[in-house]
């Protein structure tokens, strides 16, 4: 593969950066964006890429990379969002850099040690055949091995996309072929399973296996009892639930400088059941919550959403239970759905739109059906 030509084009004021590729003996066009209307600006671009060709690739470490670009999304997104990329790019290539370096707790395991990443020192190193790789291995398989599902390896992929693709456009890194390596992955088709739910005999087995533990007990029987995320129920402050009303609001708040809101981006009030109300009558005793996190991590500070997890999760091992926060929560819709209460108050109550209760749900309420058949 040899380059040949490079020059500038202008489309909308906007100026590109075109070049020529010789692949397999075929001339091939390779246009990007400068993301500049200034035209000086634009031959300067030029002129750095002719000599970076002209004297070879000047190599970018990846580490530094992913740091500048973690920096870079700090006026950007929201302290979750911030959170979420931060996460799934150290499963991706590691703690490899300050940013990606997590101090777990002390009663949790590190259950991502053993698993594959992506091991390359220069971000020009990532070659499609190495995204791929990284990914099939990670993928589930009939056979046990595997740790994400279809779904996940799609949103890494993305993620590999976006991180390169900020690096080529904002920082200018040269990629070989000046394509992005994730553009030749194709994306895996996604299984759609139905969403899972506990039944009532599963439900108490569940708060059964946590009765040593109120905390955990009374934060699973939120998720069960009334369909918070897990990220809602460790945001809870004491002045979020009123047990005197039997009401949880879920809303936006600022703590210590960071800001958060719910997924949807709109705050609900939750009733709360008389179940769930002796339950979290009878945490608030034994804890003494008075004031700050209504659910405490160990150390006094808000739980890390992981480390919640990896607790609950050798909890559940040690009782060969596989349930997860997300199927906490759909016992919940699952259950007012085969009690026929509409799929606009479950939305409401859940904060989704009416389409997704649709997707998760609706399959449970053929029985009330019956009747509309009939003529």
């Amino acid at each position: 593969m040899k380059r040949i030509a490079a020059s500038l084009k202008q489309r909308n004021g906007v100026f590109y950066l075109k070049s020529y590729l010789k692949v397999a003996g075929k001339r091939k066009e390779v246009v990007r964006s400068l993301g500049t209307k200034n035209r000086k600006v634009a031959e300067s671009h030029l002129k750095d890429f002719k000599e970076t060709r002209n004297n070879g690739f000047h190599k970018h470490v990846l580490s530094d990379v992913i740091s500048q670009y973690l920096t870079s999304i700090q006026k950007r997104m929201t302290w979750k969002n911030q959170q979420k990329i931060r996460s799934v790019l150290r499963q991706i290539f590691g703690p490899i850099c300050p940013e990606l370096i997590k101090k777990l707790s002390t009663e949790t395991k590190g259950s991502t040690e053993n698993r594959p990443t992506i091991n390359v020192r220069h971000i020009q190193d990532i070659t499609s055949e190495e995204i791929d790789n990284f990914l099939t291995s990670m993928i589930k398989n009939e056979a046990g091995s595997g740790y994400i599902s279809k779904t996940t390896a799609n949103r890494y992929r993305e993620r590999i996309r976006a991180l390169i693709s900020w690096a080529m456009t904002v920082k200018k890194v040269p990629m070989p072929g000046d394509l992005n390596p994730t553009c030749s992955i194709t994306k895996f088709d996604e299984d759609e399973l139905p969403c899972r739910f506990m039944t009532l005999s599963e439900i108490r087995k569940q708060l059964l296996a946590l009765h040593n533990n109120i905390q955990l007990f009374a934060m699973v029987a939120m998720m069960i009892f009334a369909g918070l995320r897990r990220e809602e129920i460790l945001w809870l402050r004491t002045e979020d639930v009123d047990l005197k009303d039997r009401k949880i609001h879920v809303r936006n708040k600022k703590i210590n400088g960071v800001y958060w809101r719910p997924k949807n981006k709109n705050n609900r009030v939750v009733p709360i059941s008389k179940l769930l109300t002796r339950i979290l009558e009878m945490y608030v005793r034994r804890r003494n919550i008075s004031k700050g996190w209504y659910f405490p991590s160990p150390e006094g500070c808000k739980w890390d959403a992981d480390n919640f997890s990896g607790c609950l999760k050798d909890i559940n091992n040690s009782r060969e239970f596989n349930w997860t926060c997300l199927d906490f929560r759909h016992t919940f819709g699952s259950h007012l759905a085969m009690k026929n209460i509409s799929l606009y108050k479950i939305s409401k109550l859940m904060g989704n739109s009416p389409d997704i209760c649709r997707k998760h749900y609706a399959h449970l309420m053929v029985g009330e059906m019956h009747d509309d058949v009939e003529f």
